[in-house]
């Protein structure tokens, strides 16, 4: 069953929380931001799972983990993670899960043309297609 997980980044530690396709949440995972506690979780998670995180803060360091741990880091701008995520009692497990449903709607449909953007090398890479609308 494909996963999606929404991470809600701190300076200090992070919270991870995965969804699976029918919006199932797990519980939420606080994981320190030392090299050996968040290596150790990552080397957990399945190769490819996309992971939805804000580009806010010092953001880079750890997508470049994510990437060298093999998973598809989806980059979420806080603004529209606001706008989408509105609510009174923000905490960082709902703020995860919000991520997670993020990553979800983010990833093309089965049979879509549609390809998301791309973080690659500390840099948002948008998608190319050809004249018929096709991706390259």
């Amino acid at each position: 069953m494909k996963k999606y997980i929404g991470c809600d980044m701190h300076k200090k530690y992070s919270v991870f929380v995965t969804m699976d396709e029918h919006g199932r949440l797990s519980e939420p995972r606080k994981v320190a931001n030392d090299s050996l506690e968040l290596d150790s979780y990552l080397k957990t998670l399945e190769k490819a799972t996309p992971v939805a995180v804000e580009a806010s803060g010092g953001w880079y360091w750890f997508v470049d983990r994510l990437e060298q741990a093999g998973l598809d880091v989806r980059l979420v701008n806080p603004l529209e993670a606001k706008k989408r995520m509105a609510g009174r009692h923000k905490t960082d497990p709902r703020d995860a899960a919000g991520l997670a449903m993020l990553a979800l709607s983010t990833g093309a449909p089965p049979g879509s043309k549609y390809e998301p953007p791309r973080f690659e090398g500390g840099k948002v890479v948008p998608p190319r297609y050809d004249d018929k609308g096709r991706p390259k």
